[in-house]
């Protein structure tokens, strides 16, 4: 039933599904674009997947997922981890892979960036549980 009034915030993952190409974040935040435009409020949430498991090298070939055999989520994937100093030290293969995430999604944010568009951005929550990596 159409009720003359509409949802005042949308919101999309940016990763939690599958690693999305730089292809498909600009098709999505093209309708975050047009939403925000008819005043609309968006949100942004960042659920990456365990970068020890995906180097993010073939986004198309390989998009990752959340629970598959390497996947974030589940036993396998999350004994990978080895260390979390692994992120931030260059030296390290995980790194690598920690850095082209962090540029994919950053390119996303900065295009609703220089469109205008005002993000309420929401950067691995849960982030206690361990249910992520």
């Amino acid at each position: 039933m159409a009720t003359g009034k509409w949802v005042g915030i949308l919101g999309v993952d940016y990763e939690y599904a599958k690693l999305f190409t730089p292809a498909e974040l600009s098709q999505t935040n093209q309708v975050l674009i047009d939403y925000a435009r008819a005043g609309g409020l968006i949100t942004v949430t960042f659920t990456p997947q365990n970068p020890w498991v995906n180097d993010e090298f073939d986004l198309v070939a390989n998009p990752g997922t959340w629970d598959g055999p390497a996947g974030s989520q589940n036993k396998t994937g999350i004994a990978q981890v080895t260390s979390l100093n692994d992120l931030i030290d260059p030296s390290k293969a995980v790194n690598a892979a920690w850095m082209r995430k962090l540029d994919r999604i950053a390119a996303a944010l900065e295009e609703l960036r220089d469109a205008g568009v005002i993000v309420l951005f929401r950067p691995m929550q849960e982030m206690n549980g361990n249910w992520f990596w």
